[in-house]
């Protein structure tokens, strides 16, 4: 049985995990949502998929298709993880805003005033908000640096030790001249959490945002041990390779991501991020902050801030790392999350089908 046939086994003969009950109505919110998430799976040739919807207090899905695992056949399910890249940004941002809150962090000072070992010539410059904000000039990864195996040979135990990636580099811009999108930005963060507070960030995240919001199936790796119902991933195109598949996708390689602590080394599971969600949606001061419209530009705190076409404020994150798609959006004023990772990097998946068009599709059968 070849893996198009597997993928459409099940889709369509139904061998799926779910903890909602779909309504039967072909209908139905869930149903319509649930054909759009089947098409884009289809499309891009997706191995194994995860999606959650919450609406104004209710699940509207909650559901995993296809495999964590070719090679084994096995499953996916609602505890299986994912690597969310980019999206530990977010919680990185919440982390950071909070502590600003406690007045343990100030985010206009230079982050010298906590990281006595940052280059001071111009890093004194650099704060923590505009390391939020993308504005530092720390650079983001040079072109075929993840191609390099050897990029993810060193393993980090903290934030602190990461900042040895990139601390002493040239900066690409002056601090606050302009945006540039930078992952390393966010790890610095993450030393700042450790100097202010004590902990390892791994321990810290669990500590205040994992177990209080009951995220179970969350936490930050150590990556030099197998991680537990993570998935596989796999990819139709694997820069590393050379080469590209239309037909079968190339198991990716097992990477130590490590030196990107705050930036995108999270593993987490599509319910776990709604619960998130619906935390950051209860939360007035935190979503005010992250909401004010006097900030520019609207990247802040690892959201894209912006509209959708009804004019409906949304906040969008996604990741994507060897070979995992992920994609977190909330319309915060109608109380609607939307979630949804891959262990794929899918047959035109560079478009953005699977982490945002998609989600903007599902906002408009549920939201009325």
């Amino acid at each position: 049985m070849n893996y198009l046939i597997k993928v459409l086994h099940f889709i369509f003969i139904g061998l799926i995990t779910s903890s909602v009950n779909a309504q039967k109505n072909d209908n139905s919110i869930s149903s319509q949502a649930k054909s759009i998430i089947e098409a884009v799976i289809e499309e891009q040739g997706l191995v194994g998929t995860q999606a959650a919807i919450w609406y104004n207090g209710e699940w509207i899905l909650n559901q995993s298709w296809g495999y964590a695992n070719m090679a084994l056949s096995t499953p996916v399910n609602e505890k299986t993880k994912f690597f969310i890249a980019s999206i530990t940004k977010n919680l990185t941002g919440l982390t950071i805003l909070k502590l600003a809150n406690e007045g343990k962090i100030n985010l206009d000072i230079p982050i010298s005033t906590y990281l006595k070992n940052f280059p001071k010539n111009p890093g004194s410059q650099i704060t923590s908000r505009l390391l939020i904000q993308h504005r530092s000039g720390i650079r983001h990864y040079r072109r075929g640096e993840l191609a390099n195996s050897h990029f993810f040979d060193t393993n980090y135990v903290t934030a602190t030790d990461a900042m040895q990636k990139f601390m002493n580099d040239t900066l690409i811009a002056s601090p606050g001249s302009r945006e540039r999108y930078s992952s390393f930005g966010y790890a610095v963060l993450a030393s700042i959490i450790e100097e202010v507070t004590g902990d390892s960030f791994a321990e810290y995240q669990r500590k205040t945002i994992f177990e209080p919001l009951e995220m179970n199936n969350t936490e930050v790796p150590d990556w030099r041990y197998a991680v537990e119902e993570l998935a596989t991933s796999y990819g139709y195109f694997l820069p590393h390779l050379g080469s590209s598949s239309d037909e079968e996708p190339f198991e990716a390689r097992r990477l130590n991501f490590s030196y990107n602590p705050g930036g995108g080394n999270l593993v987490s599971t599509s319910k776990d991020l709604v619960k998130y969600g619906r935390n950051l949606i209860k939360d007035r001061v935190v979503l005010d902050k992250i909401l004010d419209t006097s900030e520019e530009p609207r990247t802040t705190f690892g959201w894209s801030v912006s509209t959708d076409h009804s004019e409906r404020t949304v906040l969008h994150a996604t990741g994507a790392s060897e070979a995992y798609q992920a994609g977190l959006t909330i319309w915060p004023d109608h109380n609607l999350i939307v979630v949804a990772l891959t262990n794929t990097w899918g047959k035109g998946s560079r478009s953005g089908g699977f982490t945002l068009s998609m989600h903007r599709d599902i906002a408009e059968v549920v939201i009325k």
